[in-house]
């Protein structure tokens, strides 16, 4: 779908022997997100597919946008409700907070043991 956003007209085949070089690529040792290895995988399948030198950077920005961006903020958006400011635990301790330490009940303290003086 982005090469063909983008007219290249690469057909289902080339789209394929794309995604399978970028994961390929990825296989490699990357730093985080794939930076280096899966755009050196995209690329090369590129170009093995004749595709013009102009249009690989836009097909790698766009494809990286595409498979990156929506993850990486869906769990930004799970991080910060479960840990950040709109986490339900905050409010929890919050309350917890706030009525401070309440007294134990009779139940609950130990019997007193008499001590002997010397």
């Amino acid at each position: 779908m982005i090469a063909d956003a983008l007219g290249l007209g690469l057909g289902f085949a080339g789209a394929l022997a794309i995604v399978v070089t970028a994961n390929l690529f990825s296989l490699l040792p990357a730093a985080p997100g794939y930076a280096g290895t899966f755009d050196a995988g995209v690329l090369a399948a590129l170009a093995t597919l004749g595709t013009d030198i102009v249009d690989r950077l836009p097909y790698l920005l766009l494809l990286r946008g595409v498979l990156f961006v929506p993850i990486t903020l869906t769990g930004l958006v799970v991080l910060l409700t479960a840990y950040g400011p709109w986490s339900p635990f905050r409010a929890i301790s919050r309350r917890k907070d706030r009525g401070g330490a309440r007294p134990a009940t009779a139940a609950e303290t130990p019997p007193s043991v008499p001590v002997r003086g010397d």
